[in-house]
Parts: structure tokens; C-alpha cells; sequence
């Protein structure tokens, strides 16, 4: 994530309703936010010249989980209900180098 970029992320779709995971820069600053919309949360990075993380997001029904590098944790009841679309999201100038999906283990297959 360059300075020039605005952000970079996850979005989990169901519907009519848009769940953002990123990082973001604003006024120079840069957040960890969860947000759908003018909703949401978020955590300030302490090194905003930083520009390469490890963004990883844990989304069970209605509850996400964010974590950026080992180091910080953003997470957010929200309104899905575990029937979501994923993407990736990147503003102009965002790179990202790759991205992996797994499915969390439920109590019928906790052992596979």
C-alpha cells in the first residue's frame, strides 16, 4: 500500500449490504476499519510510512476479524448472516501480491 494509495482489502457482500475490510489512509494518518458505509471502526497504525502488511480476515456469520501483521485486531459485529460474496478491493496505486481462502472447521468436521 503506497503512500499514493488511498487503501487496500476485503469487501464481504450479502445482498443489498457491503462490508469494507481495509487499510486505509486518511490525513496522513493509516487505519485497520471495518465499515459499511458512514458505519464502522477502526484502529490507527503507528507507522503510517509503513506500506507492505500481512492482512489477514476471519469472517464467521455475522462477526469479522481483521489482523495486520501479527500486531493489530479489528473486529466488528455486523449484519450478515454467513451467506456472503468475497472480493478484493484496492484503490488506485494499491498492490496486492496474493490472496488465500479457507473455510473454518465447524463442529461436524473439526478433525479434517
Amino acid at each position: 500500500l503506497p503512500a499514493s494509495a488511498d487503501y487496500a482489502g476485503v469487501t464481504l457482500t450479502e445482498g443489498d449490504t457491503t462490508y469494507h475490510v481495509r487499510l486505509r489512509r486518511s490525513g496522513g494518518e493509516l487505519y485497520l476499519s471495518i465499515d459499511s458505509g458512514a458505519v464502522g471502526c477502526s484502529v490507527k497504525i503507528e507507522d503510517p510510512s509503513q506500506t507492505s502488511f500481512r492482512l489477514e480476515v476471519v469472517a464467521d456469520g455475522q462477526f469479522i476479524e481483521a489482523y495486520v501483521n501479527d500486531e493489530y485486531t479489528l473486529s466488528s459485529n455486523t449484519r450478515l448472516t454467513g451467506n456472503y460474496t468475497l472480493g478484493i478491493a484496492g484503490g488506485a496505486g494499491a498492490q496486492i501480491s496474493s490472496a488465500e481462502v479457507f473455510k473454518l472447521a465447524d463442529y461436524n468436521n473439526i478433525f479434517d
